[in-house]
């Protein structure tokens, strides 16, 4: 064993320095927030890829001669392939109300593939990326806590409260979702535009995706979660204080319950604010990979963090804690393509045309170096660069792996709901919007984050298992 596993910390040894650089971050992070938001919503569409690229479709969608202007769709080619009735006729659409646009009513109605759907405040989408990237950071880490409580889990306890920082970020972070409720929410949600009664498909979704039932849906998961984070946040405190080990069988009794709502609401969050995005298609496995991406960034953020902090915790992270860090990392990186893949391959095999558009619009209009991007660097890449123990126990290259895939997992997000934005025609472009909300909001996050850091000791100390964490060894 290592030794450590008799050490008793006092609070002042273990406690962020006044004059040290962490402290300073929270001010650096709200300047950040202030800047990349006040960017975000001054730029607005002025800068947006988007905006040119319709304007430019509304230019050409005039010329007859382009083979298209008869049938109402000017860039989908179905008038003169076979399809000149509908594209329908065969799989039974013919005659339900799509046979003059398959998604005529849903805020597309004149032009459901392109040009011509006048894209409006593309903003407000560059911030929901954002939003969703960093809130399930927050979330990921709160199933960190929860599951390990489950579990008894022990040997993570030396480095749980850095994982308490990041979680008690999410609710916060939700909030930045409220202006999209004021700020043009039915060009993000074209469900909730009026013309949307016009869609079958819409109309037969409506007692679920309207707005009134929407905000009532967040206000819950809001409160599931401000509520989770501040019991699990101020139990862990309390114990510094009396070293109660009931406040540890507590937690661990209420792990369970908190477990399944939490799963249940993180899998609906993510329906409602990104797989909504696209109200025609929808996939059940959609919540799981979600999960799967946040949890994974949540170790790559824990990562970064422990060897940041690590000269100011005293000894108590080791390279065992790196080593358990990234194995986690790795693992649901894996579990991440697993899910991802299955949803690809039942889609693929069903071949139903309102199934596979999801993944067509992922491939065509310039999706394709996105897509492969994001096998390559999500899986393929760090499946085998992050391999082996050495990699993983050595802090400079587990540093870079974790800021890797923390960047593909904004690729997932941007490939999952960027496409969305004008059925399809969503432009295949990081610009100058989404990297001003992703400063923004990871401006606020590196505030709260910090912030919650420097309010209490760096290590649990006394927690009655930490003497299991100080000696854990991963062989």
């Amino acid at each position: 064993m290592s030794g450590h596993h008799h050490k008793e910390f006092k609070a002042a040894e273990v406690t962020i320095p006044q004059d040290s650089g962490w402290r300073k971050l929270p001010f650096i992070g709200l300047a950040l927030f202030l800047v990349g938001t006040l960017g975000t919503f001054a730029v607005g569409d002025s800068l947006s890829p988007d905006v040119h690229a319709s304007e430019h479709a509304d230019g050409t969608d005039d010329h007859a001669e382009d083979g298209h202007a008869e049938d109402g769709h000017a860039e989908d080619g179905h008038a003169e392939d076979g399809h000149a009735e509908d594209g329908h006729a065969e799989d039974g659409h013919a005659e339900d109300g799509h046979a003059e646009d398959a998604y005529a009513g849903d805020a597309h109605a004149e032009d459901a593939h392109g040009g011509g759907h006048g894209v409006k405040n593309t903003h407000l989408w560059a911030w929901l990326m954002a939003v969703m990237f960093w809130v399930s950071i927050g979330v990921g880490s709160t199933f960190f806590l929860v599951i390990f409580y489950l579990s008894r889990g022990g040997w993570h306890i030396a480095i749980r409260r850095p994982v308490e920082a990041v979680m008690s970020t999410t609710p916060f972070l939700m909030l930045l979702l409220v202006p999209i409720f004021f700020l043009g929410f039915e060009d993000v949600f074209t469900w909730a535009a009026p013309a949307a009664a016009d869609d079958p498909i819409l109309a037969s979704k409506a007692a679920f995706l309207n707005k009134g039932f929407f905000i009532g849906r967040f206000v819950f998961y809001l409160a599931i979660y401000a509520g989770i984070t501040t019991f699990i946040r101020t139990m862990s405190r309390k114990q510094d204080k009396t070293g109660d080990p009931e406040i540890t069988r507590k937690l661990q009794a209420f792990a369970a319950p908190m477990l399944a709502i939490m799963a249940l609401t993180a899998t609906f969050f993510a329906f409602d604010w990104m797989m909504s995005t696209d109200a025609h298609w929808f996939s059940t496995m959609y919540g799981i990979i979600f999960f799967a991406g946040g949890f994974m960034a949540n170790f790559a953020v824990l990562a970064i963090l422990i060897i940041g902090l690590a000269p100011l915790m005293g000894g108590a992270v080791t390279m065992h804690h790196r080593h358990g860090v990234g194995k986690m990392m790795w693992g649901l990186m894996v579990f991440w393509a697993y899910t991802s893949f299955s949803q690809f391959m039942l889609i693929w095999y069903a071949n139903i045309p309102e199934e596979t558009m999801w993944f067509e619009h992922r491939w065509e209009n310039g999706w394709m170096g996105w897509t492969v991007l994001l096998f390559l660097g999500h899986f393929i890449i760090p499946f085998f660069a992050l391999m082996s123990r050495h990699v993983k126990r050595e802090p400079r290259t587990l540093f870079l792996g974790a800021v890797w895939l923390l960047l593909m997992h904004y690729v997932d997000i941007f490939w999952q709901v960027k496409p969305n934005m004008g059925h399809g025609h969503g432009a295949p472009v990081i610009g100058v919007t989404e990297i001003l909300a992703f400063v923004g909001v990871g401006g606020l996050f590196l505030a709260l984050t910090t912030f919650f850091l420097c309010s209490a000791p760096l290590v649990p100390i006394k927690d009655p298992r930490l003497p299991e964490s100080l000696s854990y060894e991963d062989v």
